[in-house]
């Protein structure tokens, strides 16, 4: 949570005029008190189910997390779609 607010703060302060919408796993994993910090910060949410990984396909260092990125190609309700990881702090516009 702190990482995507982090983020949304940098893309505000260089005037960013793209809302900023977070993937989440469907179940689990999210509070109501972190969807209450990210709506508070008018940060879109959208919810996603968890792929489901065959045992032995992931690298065991990246968990299973990482495949939740591969739902940005089914999101047809947008022209563009930039993805940034929540570590991600921007500089300029």
């Amino acid at each position: 949570l702190p990482g995507v607010l982090t983020l949304h703060e940098s893309l505000v302060h260089v005037g960013s005029r793209f809302d900023l919408m977070v993937l989440i796993p469907e179940q689990g994993s999210v509070s109501l008190d972190a969807l209450r910090a990210l709506e508070l910060a008018n940060v879109s949410v959208r919810r996603v189910p968890w792929l489901q990984v065959a045992p032995g396909a992931a690298l065991p260092g990246l968990g299973t997390g990482i495949w939740l990125k591969l739902w940005l190609w089914n999101q047809t309700d947008f022209s563009r779609i930039t993805y940034l990881d929540a570590d991600t702090f921007a500089l300029q516009n």
